[in-house]
């Protein structure tokens, strides 16, 4: 099937505008676009549908199967010109950040981004402020050697955190994360996630999560802390 090519680009609307003026549009153009689900649980697929959903799964694929494989120069060139034309199309389709289909679909983890890695059997008890899922990093996520890279590891933590943070409650952002790495997290192992809410004071929620290997669940991988700060409206 043949993408159809976009006819304009909302550049011209804001290109030279304050932040200050750019934000201002782009919360008027999120509430526009939101103006008939004001519930952020029921915003779901609105954006994107189950093809976004695809897109992100693809991306990942994309980069791991590139991380995987012994590229030669002819290689790199025809993956380059291939990449450069999809980036082209999409540049056309540029948005606002309140437009965006990227981290505005509630209904994925990391809200629709490809940059943590997926969350698999992913459960959510809102009640109890408590996530589980099982992960794998991929090839991509690779640090030294055959281990993940630590940065990716919080990365993951974070998501996590957020997840049961926010699971049932109003949104809240990560303002401190803590994290002890205990053994390397092996690339493409089966890994379980969990996270939970310990305490909350007003605004400020504080959650712990860790990393265990599916094979050897006894073997910490990671453990984490983190502090999240509920959002004020204005802020959401």
């Amino acid at each position: 099937m043949t993408a159809a090519t976009p006819t304009s680009s909302p550049e011209d609307d804001w290109e030279g505008l304050t932040f200050a003026e750019l934000r201002a549009l782009s919360q008027q153009r999120r509430a526009e676009l939101w103006a008939d689900i004001p519930d952020w649980a029921e915003r779901g697929t609105a954006v994107g549908g189950e093809p976004y959903a695809r897109l992100v799964d693809a991306l990942r694929d994309t980069r791991d199967a590139i991380a995987d494989a012994r590229l030669d120069e002819d290689a790199c060139a025809y993956l380059s010109e291939r990449l450069e034309e999809v980036t082209a199309y999409v540049r056309a389709l540029r948005a606002l950040p309140g437009e965006r289909v990227w981290a505005n679909r509630f209904d994925l983890a990391a809200r629709g981004s490809p940059l943590p890695p997926a969350l698999n059997e992913l459960r959510i008890d809102p009640d109890h402020g408590r996530v589980r899922a099982q992960v794998s990093f991929g090839t991509s996520y690779a640090g030294a050697g055959d281990a993940a890279h630590g940065g990716a590891v919080a990365l993951l933590l974070d998501e996590l955190l957020g997840l049961a943070s926010n699971a049932g409650r109003p949104p809240a952002r990560t303002a401190y994360l803590h994290v002890d790495y205990r053994a390397i997290a092996p690339l493409n192992v089966p890994l379980i996630a969990r996270a939970r809410i310990d305490r909350v004071e007003g605004r400020k929620r504080w959650v712990t999560g860790e990393l265990r290997r599916s094979d050897a669940p006894e073997q910490t991988v990671a453990e984490a802390e983190g502090l999240f700060v509920e959002l004020r409206p204005w802020h959401a």
